[in-house]
């Protein structure tokens, strides 16, 4: 497919790691402005041309809070924003942005500039995102707390996205090891929303979705656990070791795909309505996947790995509804079993519900392609309408 301005996506790792840092700023208080400040460093980095780094070194031990007062300067030149710098960080972060008293209409981080690389923040309780990724191109967020405390265990969550994507292509969102990994987690309105017709090319990897550090407890966003609208070309998850996502637990479904420009996105290799070991019950409030008129939607794939675990969700596995011809593919997963394929995990509807959708594909000619469609509340698969 064509990328949006014929361009092509850019990010995944080594993206911005290549570009050389031009200037290193150090955060040094808790402070809201003035010297030392993350709001200076931010107003610096913009200012001084080339990538930047801005470290932390804030005094005394433990999770240091830095309480805004209003909204950060947005982010418009290339900058690493790195909390993992900050003494004695051990995986967990040590850094929190709290946007409780930043006032309405406020994000906790807004990034305009291209190749940005978030790292090790915990960010709650701002008006609107947790982050907000416009209009640039490439940029990372790894390690980062959205929507919980700095334990990953307890819920402060934003009022709209954890994460939200506009009109931005090439980010990445996690990776592969569990450095990278956030939790998005505990009351954000969705834990990531990717919408905008240049919205091409996102990845997003071995997050967990509704679900605490743990992987195996419950700490719920209000809505969506992922939503793409209007957007092409986006991978949830990956077939590959690390990529796997687990989105459960959250109030409505699990993944939503929306919008008849919403083509060609790929959702691969998730747990979404179980734990990160696809064994316990964290069943989505919904659907577990719900694919609503968006074209060529590939739910798992026909190689190994590729197969999502759905199960346990409290309305359908998998929910595809469109008027017209909308071609798709559903291949490689468990739906209704835990992980191992051989114990019942049901969705309490339907496994699979094609409603108005010609073209779909469900399963394959080859044995990774093969859905296993078991334990369901109700039918294995239903097919109604055109």
């Amino acid at each position: 497919m064509a990328w949006p301005n014929d361009r092509s996506p850019r990010g995944g790792a080594g993206h911005s790691a290549s570009l050389a840092q031009s200037a290193t700023f150090t955060v040094a208080t808790l402070v809201d402005a003035g010297a030392g400040s993350l709001r200076q460093a931010i107003t610096t980095a913009n200012s001084t041309p080339g990538a930047d780094l801005i470290r932390f070194a804030v005094p005394g031990a433990g999770v240091r809070t830095i309480a805004l007062l209003s909204s950060l300067p947005a982010i418009t030149e290339t900058v690493t924003l790195d909390a993992t710098t900050q003494p004695g960080y051990a995986g967990t972060p040590l850094i929190e942005l709290n946007g409780i008293s930043a006032g309405p209409a406020t994000h906790g981080l807004l990034l305009l500039g291209d190749a940005c690389v978030v790292r090790g923040l915990a960010i709650a309780r701002f008006s609107l995102d947790g982050i907000r990724i416009q209009s640039g191109s490439g940029s990372r967020v790894e390690g980062c707390f959205i929507g919980t405390d700095a334990t990953g265990r307890f819920p402060l969550g934003n009022r709209d996205g954890g994460i939200t994507i506009f009109e931005s292509f090439g980010n990445r969102i996690g990776g592969l090891t569990s450095a990278e990994r956030n939790i998005l987690s505990g009351r954000n309105r969705s834990g990531i929303f990717i919408f905008g017709a240049d919205s091409a090319g996102n990845e997003v990897l071995g997050n967990y979705i509704g679900v605490d550090v743990t992987g195996t407890n419950s700490l719920a966003n209000t809505n969506a656990g992922v939503v793409i609208q209007d957007a092409s070309g986006n991978t949830i998850g990956g077939s590959v070791s690390g990529a796997r996502n687990v989105i459960s637990a959250n109030g409505q479904v699990g993944v939503l795909v929306r919008g008849d420009s919403a083509d060609g996105n790929v959702i691969a290799g998730n747990a979404v309505g179980t734990d990160a070991a696809g064994r316990l019950n964290l069943g989505n409030a919904l659907d577990g996947i719900l694919v609503d008129g968006a074209p060529n939607t590939v739910i798992g794939g026909a190689e190994p790995g590729a197969g999502n675990i759905i199960s346990a969700n409290r309305n359908r596995g998998i929910y595809i509804r469109a008027d017209g011809a909308r071609t798709g593919r559903v291949q490689g997963n468990l739906i209704g079993t835990d992980g191992t394929g051989t114990n019942r995990l049901g969705n309490s509807f339907s496994g699979i519900t094609l409603s108005g959708i010609p073209g779909t594909l469900v399963g394959g000619s080859n044995r990774f392609g093969r859905n296993v469609i078991s334990g369901n509340g109700q039918s294995g698969l239903v097919i109604e309408g055109g």
